[in-house]
């Protein structure tokens, strides 16, 4: 549903709270799926939400080696958001 852009508000903080657990949380797809979803929300919910954008920096500060997709997703995330 993240991925789909429906009920962030209440969906990203929980994702966030996995994520800071283990960065690398698998939904269905392969490990790093859930922060690639997050990463990939638009530029307009992080301004909105500043708090949770902060909190996925810190999560991104903690990865090591990942899939070319997350890898990717950072990069979006970061160019969008700063």
């Amino acid at each position: 549903m993240i991925g789909q852009g429906i009920g962030l508000r209440w969906l990203v903080p929980r994702a966030l709270e996995a994520l800071e657990q283990d960065p690398l949380s698998e939904g269905d797809l392969y490990p790093g799926d859930l922060l690639a979803s997050v990463l990939r929300i638009p530029a307009d919910f992080w301004s909105r939400e500043p708090e949770s954008r902060d909190r996925v920096e810190a999560v991104l500060e903690h990865l090591s080696d990942t899939r070319e997709e997350v890898n990717d997703a950072v990069e979006v995330f970061r160019t969008r958001t700063v």
